[in-house]
């Protein structure tokens, strides 16, 4: 044992009072009640980890009261049934000495052989047990000798076993988030002071139905630039403790729903701890963007029902802002997390004015302000507009003029039209841009000149057309070797217009291929345009010159053609024959039409899957960020013989995995990110493995790696009990964070992230931060967790960085590599996210050999002919 543990557990056995005779322990190992393998099958439990396996447990079965849930139910039968019938198993965790579970907990004589079992027999018990596991050792030892405050906490085991973690008790004082700045805000918040701990933790976990232990156990989470800002660290002392107060009572009335008593582990799909989570926050703890009360009033003041309704505002609108009132935590929690229905999409409006703007100047004010309105009502437009690099206040006001304009065209087919073509036009912009068939100085150009076309007036046809021959087409070609405008259009979307080298040439299983996503993906897109059927867009434009069909024909016919355009260069490869076949692009709906009227703001959203009773399949929504709404459609099986398990994740964590694989670009991967994410894993793999060795560094590897309170106390059970299962201890984003990756420009980490959307609304790719997954657990309707999941294509960067393949192919084998994991994590309870690395860990190196194989039938890997046209 380490020299510095052992003082502290001496430290903590004086602590118990007693002097002679045998010693309680901290922590300790007793049997289960049945073998861990039994229980695991019975329970529905992949792996068997002993040291987990109690925490799994409590956390599949005991999420529900009794007869809450039919299927917890039964699982409790079944468990019930083991714990009668079976022989104990082996040892297994249990924080404090099993005399003080009889003693003080239990209340019985319960022998060590069942000890284990009488707790997993009694949910208080068991819930207790959960919050326990989750303490260091000083913390355990410190309550374990509070005989007392032990039966306190059996009456809100709920609140306990869910925020528990951020308890830590330190030479007789709780050490509260913030530290000693911060200590008379949480005497004032909690009503005892942390120098008293026993009444500290009795208030704290016993008042208004754990939602105040919630708010405390979401400030211990946050890193310390975001606790300096939620603490008011920054303002006078004077001050401080009001702010502080203001943003628990406003965290606390952001959960109306929450009951942790009842359902510890379920959380509010957006509430104060999300909101604070995700905000952008410098490193002295200002607050980053625009932070005028009196700005986001304006920007709010029109979004309090189901859709936000859209105004401009005029310069001379905006009051003077000589308020000083800035933004705090309390009006944001107030603001955001309060307003349940329309929390998200401020949420995300605040974020994007983060990433967008900083504080602008007064004569900018009026069009941020209708720019984020903009955000709000027409949120696929302005993300949009983001990811292509528009930050112009004035340019983004006028996007959401132009769209409110389209909104207001009063006959529904003019308004159908004009609105499919203002989209498919800024869509091509966007996915040119985003595969580098469109230069970055060019983009702002094309899409000014395409704002400053007013499509909601009956004659802007002609216009319209001008725009694509005169502004569109020549920039997406600017050498001019497009052998036609749909050409043109083909190429920029595959990214071949800009190609500024020959493609790369590797040797693959003994043949040489070119590397180039780019002229695979125009080959794609031609095979696609071609099963689509239908006219091409010269065709169309010339029929417009040609005056032929009166306008409101032409325009449907042109939208017709990008409509398909667009839709074809997102169609994955794999499912380009079904959605091709019959040209489902031309199913496209914009809105909902129940007959009577059609509700225009909804071609503004992303688009959603619904299925007709006549018609089958179709898109409906936005034509902008196809990408994310067909995403799933770009994953791919790499052997159909086989019947694949079927998913347990759920269908939104599914969702946005499928958007992490369809925003990975090859033009952002580079072969110095994939090398430095590769050495850092097994930088990070060098210290587990020190760690495993001499078993010291633990706390400072568990904080390192992002672990939870469960998570670093079950690997220090494991080094000691269990070291069978210690090489999944750690998934590769934890691992890389524990071998501290060095990032650089040409080191962009981001884009080997996750998607980013349900987490910051961003239509990007980002590296999740270290910290713990259960943060973001208990909310399955989100697709938060799989925010996390990094851990595909971390895989991918470690084989490719052993194998030296270009960085570029990683995409087109993350198609494969993602479905994969999706199927092969069978999670035991919805959010148990440490599946999901398991199961991107165990995808096998002749796994990802298969998928880069797969990738020289009409993927990125172009076979090298010899002089007559034959491979070599």
């Amino acid at each position: 044992m380490p020299r510095a543990r052992t003082l502290a557990v001496v430290v903590l056995l004086l602590s118990y009072g007693a002097v002679a005779g045998r010693q309680p322990a901290v922590r300790t190992s007793v049997p289960l009640p049945a073998p861990a393998a039994v229980l695991a099958e019975t329970l529905g439990l992949s792996v068997p980890h002993r040291d987990r396996i109690v925490v799994d447990i409590v956390r599949l079965i005991f999420d529900t009261p009794e007869l809450a849930d039919p299927k917890d139910t039964q699982l409790r039968a079944r468990l019930d049934a083991l714990i009668a019938s079976s022989a104990p198993g082996e040892t297994a965790p249990l924080p404090l000495d099993p005399s003080i579970w009889r003693e003080s907990i239990l209340r019985g004589n319960v022998p060590d052989a069942r000890l284990l079992g009488a707790i997993l027999s009694d949910r208080r018990m068991a819930l207790l047990y959960h919050g326990l596991a989750a303490l260091d050792d000083e913390t355990l030892g410190w309550i374990g000798a509070e005989r007392g405050l032990l039966a306190d906490l059996l009456e809100h085991p709920g609140t306990f076993a869910a925020t528990a973690p951020s308890l830590k008790i330190r030479g007789g004082r709780v050490v509260v988030p913030g530290g000693r700045e911060a200590e008379a805000s949480w005497s004032r918040v909690v009503g005892a002071s942390p120098l008293e701990p026993g009444a500290f933790v009795r208030r704290l976990f016993g008042r208004s139905d754990g939602r105040l232990a919630h708010f405390y156990d979401t400030i211990a989470q946050l890193d310390e630039p975001r606790q300096r800002f939620v603490l008011a660290l920054n303002e006078p002392a004077t001050t401080r403790v009001d702010r502080v107060r203001a943003a628990a009572k406003a965290f606390e009335r952001s959960l109306p729903e929450e009951q942790l008593e009842v359902r510890p582990f379920a959380r509010q799909p957006v509430d104060g701890a999300i909101t604070l989570a995700v905000l952008q926050v410098g490193s002295d703890g200002t607050l980053a963007g625009p932070v005028s009360r009196r700005l986001w009033e304006s920007v709010f003041s029109l979004d309090d029902g189901i859709q936000p309704v859209f105004a401009d505002m005029a310069p001379g609108q905006l009051p003077q802002d000589d308020d000083p009132a800035r933004v705090d935590a309390a009006w944001l929690l107030a603001h955001i997390a309060e307003r349940s229905l329309i929390g998200r999409r401020r949420l995300d409006t605040f974020l994007f004015a983060q990433r967008v703007f900083r504080e602008p100047s007064p004569n900018q004010s009026a069009d941020v302000v209708t720019a984020l309105r903009g955000v709000l009502a027409f949120p696929s437009l302005m993300l949009t507009l983001e990811r292509c690099g528009i930050h112009s206040p004035q340019t983004l006001a006028t996007a959401a003029r132009r769209a409110d304009a389209l909104n207001s065209i009063g006959r529904d087919s003019f308004r159908r039209d004009a609105t499919r073509l203002f989209q498919t036009a800024l869509g091509i912009i966007d996915r040119s841009a985003v595969k580098g068939g469109l230069k970055r100085a060019s983009v702002e150009t094309l899409v000014t000149s395409l704002l400053a076309l007013d499509l909601s007036k009956e004659d802007f046809l002609p216009q319209y057309v001008n725009w694509l021959r005169r502004d569109l087409l020549p920039a997406l070609t600017p050498s001019g070797t497009a052998e036609s405008a749909e050409d043109a259009v083909l190429s920029a979307l595959a990214g071949t217009a800009h190609m500024a080298e020959a493609p790369r040439v590797v040797e693959w299983e003994g043949y040489r291929y070119r590397v180039s996503p780019e002229l695979a993906e125009l080959t794609r897109l031609r095979r696609v345009r071609r099963r689509q059927g239908g006219p091409a867009l010269d065709d169309v434009l010339a029929e417009q010159g040609q005056g032929k069909k009166n306008d409101e024909s032409r325009a449907e016919s042109i939208a017709d053609v990008l409509t398909s355009i667009l839709y074809a260069a997102h169609i994955g490869q794999s499912n380009e024959r079904i959605l091709a076949t019959d040209n489902v692009a031309l199913r496209h709906a914009l809105t909902f039409y129940d007959g009577a009227r059609e509700k225009p703001v909804e071609a503004w959203q992303f688009g959603i899957e619904v299925f007709r009773p006549a018609g089958g399949w179709q898109l409906r929504g936005s034509l902008l960020g196809l990408d994310v709404a067909l995403s799933r459609f770009g994953l791919r099986w790499i052997d159909l013989t086989t019947p694949p398990a079927a998913p347990k994740l759920t269908s939104t964590e599914r969702q946005t995995a499928a958007n992490t694989a369809a925003l990975m670009q090859p033009r952002r991967l580079t072969d110095e990110g994939r090398d430095e994410i590769a050495a850092a894993i097994k930088r990070g793999r060098a210290r587990f493995a020190a760690l495993c060795a001499n078993g010291e560094g633990l706390e400072r590897t568990a904080e390192e790696a992002g672990l939870s309170g469960w998570r670093r106390e079950s690997l220090r059970w494991a080094l000691e009990n269990d070291r069978e299962h210690l090489d999944t201890q750690l998934s590769l984003l934890e691992l890389m964070w524990l071998g501290a990756p060095r990032a650089t420009e040409r080191v962009a980490i981001d884009a080997w992230g996750s998607a980013s959307l349900a987490r910051t609304g961003c239509l990007c790719l980002e590296m999740p931060r270290r910290g713990p997954w259960e943060f973001y657990a208990g909310r399955p309707t989100t697709g938060l967790l799989a925010a996390r999941g990094a851990d595909v294509a971390l895989l991918i960067a470690e084989h490719f960085a052993e194998l030296q393949l270009p960085a570029t192919l990683a995409p087109g084998v993350m198609a494969f590599a993602m479905l994969d994991a999706l199927h092969g994590a069978q999670p035991a309870y919805f959010d148990d996210w440490s599946e999901f690395g398991r199961a991107a860990q165990n995808i096998p190196r002749e796994r990802v050999l298969d998928y880069v194989a797969a990738l020289t039938a009409g993927g990125p890997l172009l076979p090298v002919e010899t002089d007559n046209g034959k491979r070599p």
